[in-house]
């Protein structure tokens, strides 16, 4: 019988966890990730998960990553996220980041064109966590996101149906100026 796993994110996105049995830890790269515009625009052609409002021209941007799970056979106990930070990217001193359930099926999430309930879905999930990013968090390193039992549940009811998983990222801290920059993980190409 398979023992409980623990999935790990690592990249600009990748899982890590663990099971409940011997401390078993697996790590899964993320498949896929982009960007959708409030307008519901997204090219997958760029695979950067930039969050957070671009200035020019005017518009907010959610991200999202996509995890394959068909590997994780047994329960998931534990998950932390990995996300290589760059830099901020604001005006302000900090900005807060939310990482949600994501609900849209991945052929729709994961191809090109327009679709505002994307963008909506990145950030109106259950949340799994929420960070502060701020001038003094590290640059070009990355970091670790313990994810809550919300993300534990929508992962282990994933990995009974072998579908991918999904976190939508956002910014909840932008202010009213669609002429400011505010962004965190500016530019997200990396992973490992």
């Amino acid at each position: 019988m398979p023992r409980p796993t623990h999935i790990l994110a690592t990249c600009a996105t990748a899982l890590l966890a663990k099971g409940a049995l011997a401390g078993m830890t697996l790590e899964v790269s993320a498949i896929d990730r982009g960007v959708y515009l409030n307008d519901g625009f997204q090219d997958t052609s760029n695979n950067a998960f930039a969050t957070g409002n671009l200035s020019a021209p005017p518009r907010e941007a959610r991200s999202w990553m996509a995890f394959d799970l068909s590997e994780v056979d047994a329960e998931v106990i534990s998950v932390e996220l990995v996300v290589f930070h760059r830099f901020l990217g604001s005006v302000d001193d900090s900005e807060t980041v939310e990482f949600r359930e994501v609900t849209t099926a991945f052929d729709v999430l994961s191809t090109s064109g327009v679709s505002i309930s994307a963008f909506d879905d990145l950030a109106d999930g259950p949340l799994f966590a929420s960070l502060e990013i701020n001038q003094r968090t590290p640059e070009f390193d990355f970091i670790s996101i313990p994810l809550n039992s919300n993300s534990i549940d929508a992962i282990n009811d994933t990995r009974l149906f072998a579908g991918p998983w999904a976190v939508g990222l956002s910014v909840s801290t932008l202010d009213d100026d669609p002429l400011t920059d505010e962004l965190v993980f500016p530019i997200g190409k990396h992973s490992r």
